[in-house]
């Protein structure tokens, strides 16, 4: 009967670590809100960034550019975010995803393309990673409402973009990915 009781122990210890860990990560995140309606946190030591003639990266018609710092970048990644097409009232979300897909797709020829539907935010999403000239990427399309949304990650990789270290901190950022309507 001690054994358990100690695993139990042990168990609770070490969820009571991990939570407390997450927690400081957190605090030490910052939030982004785009005019577009949609929100993110991410590292405060990251910066964000966008087109060189955008003044203003919040702006609703631009895309918001994450990037680490150089000294912790050295696969050249980054996360980009921005406002996409709209979904026209005749489609459901997942028509519409789909056709978004091969639209993107159609003029490239991705190396290893693998795809998932999911919910980010709690809206709908296609997920689609590839390897493409010696670069990897991930996309994914978000929609709410009638409004769509590109979140990208892409770096200066040939394969194995999942064991990144920003790729890890790009799908934390991810998480926390919100829309308002």
């Amino acid at each position: 009967m001690a054994a358990p009781k100690q695993l139990c122990t042990f168990i609770c210890v070490v969820l009571g670590l991990v939570l407390q860990s997450q927690g400081q990560t957190d605090q030490s995140w910052k939030s982004f809100s785009s005019r577009a309606g949609w929100s993110i946190r991410y590292p405060s030591y990251w910066k964000i960034s966008s087109c060189r003639a955008c003044s203003d990266p919040t702006a609703a018609e631009v895309f918001a550019e994450f990037e680490p710092p150089p000294s912790a970048n050295k696969d050249s990644s980054g996360v980009s975010i921005d406002r996409f097409a709209e979904k026209p009232s005749n489609k459901s979300a997942l028509e519409f995803l789909s056709e978004m897909k091969a639209t993107e797709l159609k003029s490239r020829k991705p190396r290893g393309l693998r795809e998932r539907e999911r919910t980010v935010g709690g809206f709908p999403a296609l997920e689609f990673s590839y390897y493409d000239g010696g670069m990897g990427f991930e996309e994914v399309y978000v929609v709410a409402g009638s409004h769509s949304f590109r979140i990208l990650f892409a770096a200066l990789v040939r394969d194995q973009l999942e064991q990144l270290d920003t790729y890890k901190v790009y799908r934390r950022m991810l998480t926390t990915f919100r829309v308002k309507l």
